[in-house]
């Protein structure tokens, strides 16, 4: 490949857009500098690479010059770039040929067309950067989240930068108003980077995204599972703005700060920040005599917040009560208060102790309170009742009296001990009878212990505690009838079509509306006369308007105006010299004249080719060309227009009645 044959390609590319691999000389005339997400995406690669200890196989979707797809190459991968510009992949192909040791090939392909032939592990990797969002104005942004959700599910790490929604181009409005929208399908995704574009000072995010692979700033590993919610039944806890993900040596969470895909309250994405924190530094340094799995890795950015520890081999306490699992209630209780004694000795306390919270671990055999990020210095629930001892006897209630104690997204007001079975209700009777200033997780350990010996409740129960006993099954009674209301209200809502046809056959007793219905229609007389006066009216100004316009008319006809007219322009360039400046009126005439000349060189075809030869010789032909783009874009017609012009086109060549007849003469001289 030849010098002069490489810069006769670069020439002819429709835009310059990235740098020429393995050729600084052409770097100054470049629209983007891709060193630096080079820098970001190489390390993606390579630690994923060493995780999967072999080289990368990588797809570069809109490949452009290709200097991404020969740079990964020059790294060991074997890549293949996919663009729709023959230009582009001419000049690619050019580069391949001049490095030959480079296990790189260029296609030109529909993006879209390719990704549909592509097999499950036929690549580790696909690049899209700034490619998308050509999509998304074509197809929509429903269709291209469905291409990328099933191209992850396809190759193992994508690495995309997408387009944002505020760039002044004609693709903008069609964007989502949060990239994320196309991407939140996804198991994984994280945003390592953002880059102003040449064409606006928007930065667009660069993403991480995996459906198998978890690949944070300091830590890669293969999931097995993943989820929205932390437990089976959690509905929409922390309003989807975490994700957790199992993998065999790994759990790891990642937590949403910000979020416009699925809007969330600003709190709820301070909690998650706080937890995050509270959570890593927990897990560096445990209090004495409290086991936790092992802290990987974590971190945070602006958006995102994260962190990966050994897996627990266990089950949740809640997965086994909800499955009928027989549960050993007394190893459960001790097992959590040992645990909460350890936390009270080092000032700290979980304020959100449920049965979703403790773990049973099958290597340890012992149940372990998990979310450590609930872990704080406050002796404080999370909820109502927010007393943490108080807290504690409706989780005792919920453990021991699992079908009572159930309420739908509330907590039973189960706050004394005189609703549940001996032992159980003397161990928390002796306790309740405690000053609420002596409360203590020691206290409720050491009467534990002795709660076969403790005198029941019943035996000393006066009407104070009668009333409150009755008082609770009240409000608990109250509660489970609004949970099944609310059963009721959700299951009419999902059977509209049952509601429409019950309110259809309800019309006959709805007599008591036909008084109002008389009202509207006077209202409705009344308002006919008005808009009749407002005719009346709009015909009178419409005659006034026509009699406006014929005197217009004359106006312009007259021979004054047409002997003003020289004057009327003058005045119109003074005003818009002292308007704009002299300088800015000169490039507008400049400008005009060079479109002037532009069309006059398109006009004659021979003085055209000429110009083009003038100015290659001199080697100005790049600069005019530039001039020549930024004064007379090329504007991209729509979508409908280029479908129909190329059904027409396969028309005509199906049938050549179809052609012009100039066309078709020539096509008849020319088959002979």
């Amino acid at each position: 490949m030849t010098d002069q044959k490489l810069q006769s390609l670069v020439d002819g590319l429709p835009e310059l857009y990235q740098v020429i691999y393995g050729h600084p000389e052409w770097d100054g005339e470049a629209a983007r500098d891709c060193r630096a997400r080079l820098v970001i995406i190489e390390d993606a690669c390579r630690r994923l690479s060493g995780h999967l200890d072999r080289p990368l196989k990588v797809l570069d979707l809109g490949c452009a010059q290709g200097f991404f797809s020969l740079s990964l190459a020059g790294s060991g991968a074997t890549v293949t770039g996919v663009d729709f510009q023959a230009e582009n992949i001419a000049v690619c192909s050019a580069l391949a040929e001049e490095n030959p040791d480079l296990s790189v090939s260029f296609v030109q392909a529909r993006i879209e067309d390719f990704v549909e032939r592509l097999e499950p592990g036929e690549y580790d990797v696909v690049l899209g950067l700034s490619v998308f969002h050509h999509l998304v104005y074509l197809y929509g942004v429903e269709h291209v989240a469905r291409l990328l959700t099933s191209l992850m599910n396809d190759v193992n790490l994508g690495i995309f930068e997408f387009a944002l929604k505020e760039e002044p181009l004609y693709w903008g409005s069609a964007q989502p108003d949060d990239p994320r929208d196309l991407i939140g399908g996804c198991a994984f995704y994280h945003q390592i980077a953002s880059y102003e574009t040449h064409l606006s000072h928007v930065r667009r995010p660069m993403y991480l995204v995996s459906n198998r692979t978890l690949l944070l700033d300091n830590f890669c590993g293969e999931f097995d599972r993943w989820r929205k919610q932390p437990y089976s039944g959690a509905g929409e806890a922390h309003n989807g703005s975490r994700r957790y993900y199992w993998g065999s040596t790994f759990f790891g969470k990642v937590f949403d700060f910000t979020s416009t895909r699925k809007s969330f309250p600003p709190e709820v994405g301070s909690r998650n920040r706080s937890e995050l924190r509270a959570e890593t530094k927990f897990l560096e340094r445990p209090p004495e005599g409290f086991e936790t799995p092992r802290l990987l890795a974590h971190g945070e950015n602006a958006l995102q917040g994260w962190i990966v520890t050994s897996v627990i081999d266990g089950e949740l306490l809640s997965d086994m009560a909800g499955d009928g699992t027989p549960l050993d209630v007394d190893r459960v209780l001790s097992d959590v208060l040992r645990q909460s004694i350890a936390l009270e000795d080092a000032g700290l306390y979980h304020d959100d102790i449920r049965l979703w919270n403790v773990m049973y671990d099958r290597a340890g055999q012992r149940f372990s309170l998990i979310d450590y990020g609930s872990v704080g210095i406050q002796a404080k629930d999370c909820v109502w009742p927010h007393n943490i001892f108080q807290a504690f006897f409706i989780f005792v209630h919920e453990l021991l009296m699992p079908d009572v104690a159930k309420v739908e997204k509330a907590r039973p007001p189960l706050l004394s001990p005189y609703h549940l079975a001996p032992p159980y209700a003397g161990w928390l009777y002796a306790f309740w009878q405690r000053p609420v200033s002596e409360w203590r997780f020691s206290l409720l350990a050491a009467l534990f212990e002795q709660r076969m010996s403790l005198p029941q409740p019943a035996a000393y129960e006066h009407g104070a505690e009668a009333w409150l006993r009755a008082h609770e099954l009240n409000v608990l009674e109250r509660l489970h009838r609004e949970s099944d209301l609310r059963d009721r209200v959700d299951m009419l809502s999902r059977d509209r079509s049952g509601v429409l046809e019950s309110l259809s056959r309800a019309e006959g007793g709805l007599s008591a509306h036909s008084n109002a219905i008389a009202t509207l229609e006077e209202r409705l007389r009344a308002l006919g006369e008005r808009c009749e006066a407002h005719e009346e009216r709009l015909r009178g100004l419409t005659d006034r308007c026509e009699a406006y316009a014929e005197t217009l008319q004359a106006v312009y006809r007259s021979r004054s105006w047409r002997m003003t007219a020289p004057y009327r322009y003058l005045g119109l360039q003074v005003a818009l010299l002292r308007q704009y400046g002299i300088r800015q009126r000169c490039k507008h005439f400049l400008k005009r004249l060079f479109k002037l000349a532009v069309r006059l060189a398109n006009r004659h075809p021979a003085m055209k080719n000429l110009a083009f030869r003038i100015l290659r010789f001199s080697g100005l032909y790049g600069y005019v060309h530039r001039i020549h783009r930024r004064i007379m874009p090329i504007e991209n017609p729509p979508a409908d227009t280029a479908g129909h012009l190329q059904r027409q086109i396969a028309d005509q060549l199906a049938d050549r009645k179809l052609l012009p007849p100039a066309v078709n003469d020539l096509f008849e001289e020319l088959s002979r």
